[in-house]
């Protein structure tokens, strides 16, 4: 009986809970839950700004530089930097102060091939001892056919003021950056000249002085060469035709203003002056990066990197020995010479302390011309024979005779008075030194032993 009234007493409570939710005046309003909006998690990625420029030259230098190995890997680089920034970025910062890069890269084309856009000259910094910080520009070298020569300059001149200014560390670049300029310069008469010379493009010739003096029994050719360019073998030839019909058995190779140039030249070169010349035997030999290298021994084996002296009538068999004369701006193709002859036969430097580029460079662009760069990263590292390249230092080359070119105001070159010619004739011939320091003459404070560019570059780096 008990279960029973429980039951029946359960349903009277379910009855009244039900007669309960009836009432409306009991009535609970239900609420429905405010559903949120969902928030928007939509990433938003914004491009590097250079994307594709610098993915380009990240792909260029990965495939071609020598130390491509101490490249950064490509996540960890910075592609908002601007081009050239990022260009510089990549470079191997204890290796490398060789490699550069031009916004347009037909000025780097020009400069190679010899047709760079300039005034033509080639000066040296005079720092002037009046406690001022003014400069005067020493010119070194006037460039045949340049719109300088045209103006009437000459090695020798001094240059005193560009645009009516007084020349000086900071400005210089400045006045040099325009198309055209007035100077004021003074040459070795004393004599004052004002001048408006505008920049133009012309044809280098790098055959700037050739002489040949004759001393007791020594006939001794001199050639200034002012840069290693194609299209100029045959009348590179033609020169050494001369030398040996006039049978040379000294000679003085002045590469003081030679940055370097086209390799294959070089080899032609090399091979005019070479001691006892073995055609198609070593002369130098390439190092790549690692994945040429290994590209290069697949298709070409094991002598892939070897470059040979070439056959050459016109060859100085009568040579012992070969005089170089250097500055800090004789580079790469002109440390070449240096570097594959000294297995062979003596090499005097005679100057400053060269430039110290021991590679052969490599200019890139875009095949698609969409970007208008110019790349020229290091490429592979020259050895001699010997496997000897100990040259790549900011130090390059030390000459053998150390001789300041600060003597103004300067001889003609080739004239056996000019200052580093005239200590080279003095070790060939051994005769006495005179002196040349007369009233006409003084010695001056160099900034440095560079022969500058005209748009104030050392280089074209």
């Amino acid at each position: 009986m008990k279960f029973i009234r429980t039951c029946a007493f359960s349903i009277v409570i379910f009855l009244q809970i039900l007669a309960c939710k009836k009432s409306p005046i009991d009535v609970i309003p239900v609420v429905e839950p405010v559903k949120e909006t969902p928030k928007d998690t939509t990433v938003v990625v914004i491009p590097p700004k250079y994307l594709k420029e610098n993915t380009w030259i990240y792909a260029q230098m990965k495939q071609n530089y020598l130390w491509e190995s101490d490249m950064l890997v490509e996540e960890k680089t910075d592609k908002n930097l601007e081009p050239k920034a990022y260009f510089e970025s990549l470079l191997s910062p204890n290796k490398d102060w060789v490699s550069y890069m031009k916004i347009q890269k037909e000025d780097m084309l020009d400069f190679w091939n010899g047709n760079l856009k300039s005034y033509g000259i080639r000066y040296a910094i005079i720092k002037k001892e009046d406690g001022t910080n003014n400069l005067n520009l020493a010119i070194s070298l006037v460039l045949k056919d340049s719109p300088a020569e045209k103006a009437g300059m000459w090695r020798g001149d001094i240059i005193t003021k560009i645009n009516s200014s007084k020349i000086t560390a900071t400005n210089l670049a400045q006045l040099l950056e325009s198309d055209q300029a007035e100077f004021e310069w003074t040459n070795t008469n004393q004599d004052n000249f004002k001048e408006t010379i505008i920049k133009k493009k012309f044809q280098v010739n790098p055959f700037q002085t050739t002489e040949v003096f004759e001393i007791g029994s020594k006939k001794i050719g001199y050639l200034t060469y002012a840069q290693f360019l194609p299209n100029v073998e045959n009348e590179l030839r033609k020169i050494f035709g001369d030398f040996k019909n006039q049978n040379v058995n000294e000679f003085i190779l002045d590469l003081r203003f030679n940055p370097g140039g086209f390799t294959p030249n070089t080899e032609i070169m090399g091979s005019l002056l070479v001691k006892n010349l073995n055609p198609g035997t070593e002369m130098y030999h390439n190092v790549w990066n690692k994945s040429i290298t290994e590209e290069k021994i697949k298709t070409s084996g094991l002598d892939a990197g070897v470059r040979t002296w070439t056959s050459e009538v016109n060859n100085l068999d009568k040579l012992q020995r070969l005089y170089v004369l250097t500055s800090k701006t004789t580079s790469s193709s002109s440390e070449l010479i240096i570097n594959c002859l000294r297995p062979f036969m003596d090499v005097i430097i005679v100057g400053n302390n060269t430039y110290g580029k021991n590679v052969i460079s490599v200019i890139l662009t875009d095949e698609t011309n969409s970007l208008p760069y110019g790349l020229m990263p290091a490429y592979t590292t020259i050895l001699n024979v010997k496997g000897e390249s100990n040259y790549g230092t900011k130090d390059g080359f030390t000459p053998d005779y150390s001789v300041i070119d600060d003597i103004m105001p300067y001889y003609p070159l080739g004239n056996p008075n000019e200052t580093l010619l005239k200590k080279t004739l003095e070790l060939i011939t051994g005769i006495p030194p005179i002196n040349t320091i007369d009233s006409l003459h003084y010695k001056v404070n160099l900034k440095d032993n560079y022969h500058y560019y005209d748009s104030g570059a050392t280089h074209t780096f």
